[in-house]
């Protein structure tokens, strides 16, 4: 097993601190991208069920519908990820 130790001179410690930190805004960038993304799926998504399906008028039934897409979805995507995961 290799011992790791952390550097004991300033220049290692801030060559490390500063990867560190570029890792750091990385993984925020990429959380608030997909976030950002998430938004304007879900957006798009409310749009066509309004403008498709409830020819945008509102709904009682609305509820009923975004369960059975949701239902509907869930299985198809998990047959694809499935797929996915053991085709390769």
């Amino acid at each position: 097993m290799i011992k790791l130790s952390l550097p004991d001179n300033e220049p290692e410690l801030m060559l490390l601190s500063d990867i560190k930190h570029l890792i750091e805004s990385a993984r925020e960038a990429v959380i608030s991208k997909a976030n950002a993304e998430l938004v304007i799926l879900n957006w798009n998504i409310g749009k066509l069920i309004k403008s498709q399906i409830l020819k945008n008028e509102r709904s009682d039934y609305g509820e009923k519908i975004v369960a059975t897409l949701s239902q509907l979805l869930s299985m198809e995507l998990e047959e694809d990820l499935l797929n996915q995961l053991y085709s390769g």
